[in-house]
């Protein structure tokens, strides 16, 4: 299975709080796809001032070195389809590509969405119930 873990995601599991994912995801049981779009949020994010009481610059780069290794890139084009949020129309777009099977976020505008181009997207208790267990 080949997924997209939306940034929300990947900082919960760089603060170590979505065990059940995070152990799956490195057990190799799916594959994150990556964009060149989503890496530069992650990278602007995680060292953000609130979660540096969570991760060192240490902890940061280590996560970003993991999620290169265990993560496969894809390439997305603009345009980008339209969102009430512009900075997650590149997670749309992710969904649009044929190798991505599905969205994990807690952002709850995707959420409402549930699905883009026929992919569920879904809570992180939704995908560790329905996908992991």
């Amino acid at each position: 299975m080949q997924i997209v873990l939306d940034v929300n995601i990947l900082v919960s599991i760089a603060i170590d709080t979505l065990k059940p994912i995070s152990t799956a995801w490195r057990a190799l049981e799916f594959t994150v796809l990556s964009s060149e779009e989503l890496v530069i949020e992650l990278e602007d994010v995680l060292p953000r001032k609130k979660l540096q009481k969570y991760l060192t610059t240490e902890k940061i780069d280590l996560f970003l070195q993991e999620f290169e290794i265990l993560s496969k890139p894809i390439y997305i084009e603009e345009p980008f389809p339209e969102f009430i949020d512009p900075k997650d129309r590149y997670i749309l777009a992710m969904l649009e590509h044929e190798e991505v099977e599905l969205l994990v976020t807690s952002d709850k505008a995707l959420l409402r969405l549930e699905t883009h181009t026929g992919k569920n997207i879904i809570h992180p208790s939704d995908f560790v119930r329905g996908y992991l267990i």
